[in-house]
């Protein structure tokens, strides 16, 4: 398989949600790739995510404008903030289930590189054939590394540094959503009971233009709770926050560059 042909797969012409698909990862594969046949889709994938946002969904009123082909009724975008390779089984889990998955990896992989992303690339070749057939007006399900802002990772001079952040322009507006027919947005993640500090702003933008925000746990059984995102003063903050983070951005907005040395040597 060409990776043309991989990138077409998750990204295909036709899907509302396609245009979001960041290129970097499926860039950096070889020519030619050799998908292997995928794991079993995580067995708790039914129980702890699908079923309750469905369970969400019933007890909720219809309001004026459901998605008119979401699985179940749902009218619901998926944020899949889970570590490594994790995001995209899980992802192409949910095709079966009618979500088209969104890859957002936008940090440059290295084998020398802070965060490893070898695991995820040749997830994303496994997966690619699964996806055929989703619907071009699926809801989207975009899927993020729980593990990019590098947190507790050490950083040494002359290592690849690709830790990286989101920003709102990585993700459709409330607007677009709302044109999609998306009522609700959900939320996933594993052993964390908050929102990434780099989600908060994109979180209570859409909430405040009328998004439901919902969260999951997948590490547990539970109910879709219903998130509600202050607008923190603290935005400042955590613009601050990402300078001091010392990130290596990019140009073209993607995540990647050589630790310095300190000036004085260490």
């Amino acid at each position: 398989m060409k990776r043309e042909d991989v990138h077409h797969l998750w990204a295909p012409r036709d899907a509302t949600f396609s245009p979001w698909v960041k290129p970097v990862l499926f860039a950096h594969l070889g020519e030619e790739v050799a998908p292997k046949p995928p794991p079993a889709p995580p067995p708790w994938v039914e129980e702890r995510i699908v079923a309750p946002l469905h369970a969400h969904v019933q007890a909720t009123p219809a309001g004026e404008h459901p998605y008119r082909s979401a699985p179940r009724g749902l009218d619901t975008a998926l944020i899949l903030d889970l570590p490594g390779a994790a995001g995209v089984r899980v992802g192409a889990a949910l095709g079966r289930h009618g979500f088209l998955p969104v890859p957002l990896y936008n940090a440059i992989p290295a084998p020398e590189g802070v965060i490893e992303y070898a695991e995820v690339m040749e997830a994303l070749v496994d997966a690619a054939e699964s996806l055929a057939g989703i619907s071009p007006d699926a809801p989207p399900a975009f899927l993020l590394d729980q593990r990019r802002m590098g947190t507790g990772l050490l950083l040494k001079a002359g290592r690849f540094d690709n830790r990286s952040v989101v920003f709102a322009g990585d993700f459709p507006s409330a607007k677009t959503l709302s044109r999609a027919g998306v009522r609700r947005a959900a939320l996933v993640q594993r052993e964390s009971a908050r929102p990434a500090g780099d989600l908060l702003p994109i979180l209570v933008s859409w909430q405040e233009h009328g998004i439901e925000i919902l969260h999951v746990r997948t590490d547990v059984n539970g109910p879709a709770e219903v998130l509600r995102v202050a607008r923190p003063a603290l935005f400042e903050a955590i613009g601050a926050w990402f300078d001091r983070m010392g990130l290596h951005r990019r140009r073209d907005g993607t995540f990647g560059g050589v630790i310095p040395e300190s000036p004085s040597g260490g």
